[in-house]
């Protein structure tokens, strides 16, 4: 989708609603995912972001900046690798900018939680291991952000 679909998208959706980023696949794997949370923003949307920060950039942390998400879910990667992560320099750098600069709501992990990251997240912050079935989300989640805002 390009930011032009997207604002014919957002022309369609009720003022003052919720544009969640999310789904199978991850979010800034298109290039131009901050510039659609950007569009929605600035036009009064309030936003989720559910992510694994794979794809992106140094553009994009530029393209949010002043951007409030109202929750953000950020999947984490596993010491067993049951999720796919590319753990480089690049995405070790930006996830440690991404937590420094955004209210995580809780890490999602599919396991163990990663060597690499473990000193990077904040350890205050919640862990919903669904592979382990020790998802500690129902407490944080359910009244506060979900059953006031069904559309």
């Amino acid at each position: 989708m390009t930011v032009e679909d997207f604002k014919e998208v957002l022309s369609q959706v009720y003022e003052n609603g919720i544009i969640t980023f999310s789904g199978m696949s991850e979010t800034f794997q298109n290039k131009e995912a901050s510039l659609m949370m950007r569009e929605a923003y600035d036009q009064g949307f309030k936003l989720q972001l559910f992510t694994t920060l794979q794809g992106m950039s140094d553009e994009d942390f530029e393209n949010l900046k002043g951007v409030n998400f109202q929750m953000i879910v950020l999947h984490i990667p596993d010491e067993e690798e049951n999720s796919k992560f590319v753990i480089d320099k690049e995405y070790l750098e930006h996830l440690q900018r991404f937590i420094s600069e955004y209210n995580i709501l809780y890490y999602s992990c599919h396991g163990e939680v990663h060597p690499l990251v473990r000193d990077i997240i904040n350890p205050k912050t919640p862990i919903a291991s669904e592979m382990k079935n020790c998802v500690r989300m129902d407490s944080v989640i359910t009244s506060k952000w979900y059953s006031s805002r069904v559309l």
